[in-house]
C-alpha cells in the first residue's frame, strides 16, 4: 500500500504459484460497516461459506475472476464486492471504501 514497488531476485529463487481467485479471499476479515446488526470478524471458508464470529453464516460466490469480483450474503444482506489482496473487499464502485479488511 502507498506506492508502486519492484522486486529483484537473484540467486537460487523459487517461488510459489499465484493464488487462484478463490484461494485469495479464504482468510478472517474484519466488516468496517455493519449490515445485517453484523460487526464482529468474519470467516471466509474454501467451500464458498462464510461465518461472522457471532455465528451468523452466510455464503460468498466467485463472480469473475479477471476483475475478482464476488458476490457475498448473509441474513438480509447482498453485496457484490471486489477483492483487492492485502486490503480486502472492497465496494465495487469506489474501491476507496473497505468493506471487510482482511486481518494478516
Amino acid at each position: 500500500m502507498g506506492g508502486d514497488y519492484a522486486v529483484t531476485a537473484t540467486g537460487a529463487v523459487k517461488f510459489d504459484p499465484p493464488l487462484s481467485p478463490t484461494e485469495l479471499i479464504v482468510g478472517t476479515y474484519t466488516p468496517m460497516s455493519i449490515h445485517d446488526n453484523e460487526d464482529s470478524a468474519t470467516k471466509f471458508e474454501p467451500n464458498g461459506t462464510l461465518e461472522f464470529a457471532s455465528g451468523t453464516v452466510g455464503r460468498w460466490k466467485l463472480f469473475d475472476a479477471g476483475t475478482r469480483m464476488y458476490t457475498v450474503q448473509f441474513a438480509n444482506t447482498r453485496m457484490s464486492l471486489k477483492l483487492v489482496p492485502g486490503r480486502g473487499l472492497v465496494d465495487a464502485h469506489d474501491p476507496t471504501i473497505i468493506v471487510f479488511q482482511r486481518n494478516h
